[in-house]
């Protein structure tokens, strides 16, 4: 399984990349995390449409999460999306973009799980 973690933050970049790993752990699941540092970055890695789950931070330098995620599902990824932000604003169009969660920073373990 292959998670896919895109923050401009490297604090919360390395949070979700423990809990992944915690997560995996504790459910015996083989999960590998890689990591980008803006939409762009994300928007041209090749692992991208192949990744089971894509952790994206809406609020990011250059593109928003939200036009990446609009990118990814037109060029037909299908896998989870989990949004990871500090506002509540942008709640809707998550889930338009058939987003399976939505979470407010800071993320604890009990939120991610």
């Amino acid at each position: 399984m292959l998670a896919l973690i895109c923050d401009d933050l490297a604090e919360d970049r390395r949070v979700l990349t423990e809990y992944c790993a915690r997560y995996g752990k504790e459910k015996k699941l083989k999960l590998q995390t890689l990591q980008c540092e803006n939409a762009g970055a994300l928007l041209q890695n090749k692992e991208v449409m192949h990744a089971d789950i894509l952790f994206l931070d809406i609020y990011m330098e250059g593109a928003s999460g939200i036009d990446a995620a609009n990118i990814l599902r037109g060029k037909g990824y299908n896998g989870t999306l989990i949004f990871t932000t500090t506002s509540r604003e942008h709640y809707a169009e998550g889930f338009d973009l058939a987003a399976a969660h939505y979470l407010i920073k800071p993320i604890t373990w009990e939120t991610f799980c």
